[in-house]
C-alpha cells in the first residue's frame, strides 16, 4: 500500500486508502440460554481522490487474496462498478463456544425467585472487531486492530401486582474480567429498590449525577457542538457562548484510546491522543479531521472516524469524559439539600443551535434532608446550556467509564462510543 499511496499521489491531490474488515458478533440470550446469535460480516476499500473536486470510489466485498489486486486496480484508474451493498447479510449462526460459556455463567447465578418475588432475565453480548490499512501521501502506511466486547443484563422482578428492571452494563479492557455474580448482585439490587419507585416530582431540581452519568451529559451538550463542522460559520450554541462551565474545576476531555472500542489512529492515519475540550473556564479545544482542520486553518486531531468504508470520515469523539475533582461524592449529596440523584440515562437528544437538551432518565433516586431516600419512575429532565454551563461544578473523585453505553449517531453513521465522568452536580434543571 505504502507503493500505491506514492503513484496516487502522482495522479492525485491528497489521496486517501481505506481498507477495512468488520466481524460484528451479537447473541442475545434469555432464563433459557441463548435466544439469537447473529453475525454481520463486511470487507471493502475505499479510494478519496482528495482535491477540490475530489471523488470517493468504493469496492465492496474483495475476498482477501482479491485485495491487492483491487487496490492496484485502483490506483491505475481501472475503478470497479460500486456496489451498494455495505455488508454481508446478517444471519443466524450457532455462536461460539466462549459465548455460550459465557452466557452460562451469569444465568447460573440469576436466581428462579427472589425475596418473594418471579425474576426474568434478558441481556446481551456483542463483541465487535474490526481491522484498518490505511495509506495517503502524507502518513505511513497505517495497520491497526480495533476490538470491544460489552455485555447487558437486565433483571425484571414482579412482585404483588408490581414490576421493576435492574440494568448493568460490563465493558471488556485489559486486565478487566468480567464477574457474573457480581453483575447479576448488582441487577438485583436495583431491581428490588426499584419495585417500590415513584413518580418523580414535577419542577425544577439541583441533581447529582452518579459516576459515569455526567459524561452522558457533556457528550451531548460539549462534545457535538465542538465536533467541527468544516465551515467558518457554526451555528451551535456553545461556540456562539464562547467558553465553558463557569466552574474552573471542570475539565472535558476526549481521548479515543480510552474508549470500549478504542483506537490510536483514526479512519485517515492520523495519530490521536487525549484533547482538552474545555479547561480553566473556557473552550479550549475541536476535533477535526482533515477536511476541517484545513478549512479551520486547524490541525488533524485523529478524531476521523466513519461507520463503514462506504462513507466520509467526520469529525467523532470517541471516548468523552469530566476529569476527577477532589470533592467527597457523599458531601456532595448532602450539600444538595434538595434534589434528584441520577444513576442512569438511557437516552437523549439535543438541539444544538439552541442549546436545549432532553434526557430519559431510566433509573433515579430522590435526595431529600441531604439523603438519597425513596427511588423514582422513570422521567424526562430538560437542561439548557445557559444553566450547564453556570451550574455543573463539584467533581467528585470517583471517575467511572461506561456505566451507560449506547451509539451516538451522526448523519445517519452510528458509532460505539464512551463517555465518563465522577460524581458531579448540576446546579438547575427541569423535571418534565
Amino acid at each position: 500500500m505504502e507503493r500505491g499511496a506514492e503513484a496516487l499521489a502522482q495522479r492525485y491531490p491528497d489521496p486517501l486508502l481505506f481498507l477495512e474488515e468488520v466481524h460484528d458478533r451479537r447473541v442475545e440470550f434469555g432464563r433459557r440460554g441463548l435466544v439469537r446469535a447473529a453475525v454481520s460480516e463486511s470487507r471493502g476499500i475505499a479510494l478519496e481522490t482528495g482535491g477540490e473536486s475530489g471523488t470517493t470510489i468504493h469496492l465492496s466485498g474483495p475476498s482477501p487474496d482479491q485485495v491487492g489486486d483491487a487496490v492496484r486496480s485502483l490506483i491505475r484508474g481501472e475503478y470497479p462498478a460500486v456496489s451498494s451493498a455495505s455488508t454481508c447479510p446478517i444471519r443466524d449462526t450457532p455462536e461460539t463456544e466462549g459465548a455460550g460459556r459465557l452466557v452460562d455463567s451469569i444465568l447460573a447465578r440469576v436466581p428462579l425467585g427472589h425475596d418473594g418475588a418471579r425474576v426474568l432475565v434478558r441481556g446481551r453480548y456483542v463483541q465487535y472487531s474490526q481491522y484498518v490499512r490505511i495509506a495517503s501521501a502524507t502518513t505511513d502506511q497505517v495497520v491497526e486492530a480495533r476490538e470491544g466486547r460489552r455485555v447487558r443484563l437486565e433483571v425484571e422482578l414482579h412482585r404483588n401486582g408490581r414490576e421493576a428492571v435492574g440494568t448493568v452494563d460490563w465493558v471488556w479492557r485489559p486486565g478487566r474480567d468480567l464477574e457474573p455474580a457480581g453483575l447479576v448482585s448488582r441487577a438485583l439490587f436495583r431491581a428490588e429498590a426499584r419495585l417500590d419507585a415513584r413518580p418523580a416530582p414535577r419542577g425544577r431540581f439541583p441533581v447529582v449525577l452518579a459516576p459515569g452519568v455526567g459524561g452522558i451529559l457533556v457528550h451531548e451538550m460539549v462534545g457535538h457542538a465542538l465536533e467541527a463542522r468544516g465551515t467558518p460559520a457554526d451555528g451551535s450554541a456553545l461556540v456562539r457562548h464562547g467558553a465553558g462551565p463557569r466552574s474552573r474545576e471542570i475539565r472535558i476531555i476526549d481521548d479515543p484510546r480510552r474508549g470500549r472500542i478504542p483506537w490510536r489512529r483514526d479512519d485517515e492515519g492520523e495519530r490521536t491522543g487525549a484533547i482538552a475540550l474545555v479547561a480553566d473556564g473556557r473552550l479550549a479545544g475541536r476535533l477535526h479531521n482533515r477536511a476541517t482542520a484545513r478549512s479551520a486553518g486547524g490541525i488533524r486531531t485523529g478524531h476521523a472516524r466513519r461507520s463503514s468504508y462506504l462513507v466520509p470520515a467526520l469529525p467523532r469523539m470517541g471516548c468523552t469524559f469530566i476529569a476527577a475533582g477532589s470533592h467527597a461524592p457523599d458531601a456532595l449529596i448532602e450539600d444538595t439539600g434538595e434534589g434528584l440523584y441520577i444513576r442512569r440515562m438511557a437516552a437523549a437528544s439535543i438541539d444544538l443551535s439552541s442549546g436545549e437538551a432532553m434526557f430519559r432518565v431510566s433509573d433515579a433516586d430522590r435526595i431529600e434532608g441531604g439523603r438519597i431516600t425513596v427511588p423514582l419512575e422513570p422521567f424526562i429532565l430538560f437542561v439548557t446550556l445557559a444553566e450547564t454551563l453556570a451550574t455543573l461544578g463539584q467533581p467528585g473523585n470517583d471517575l467511572q467509564f461506561d456505566t451507560c453505553l449506547g451509539t451516538c449517531l451522526k448523519e445517519l453513521q452510528p458509532l460505539a462510543v464512551s463517555v465518563g465522568a465522577p460524581t458531579v452536580r448540576l446546579g438547575v434543571t427541569t423535571v418534565l
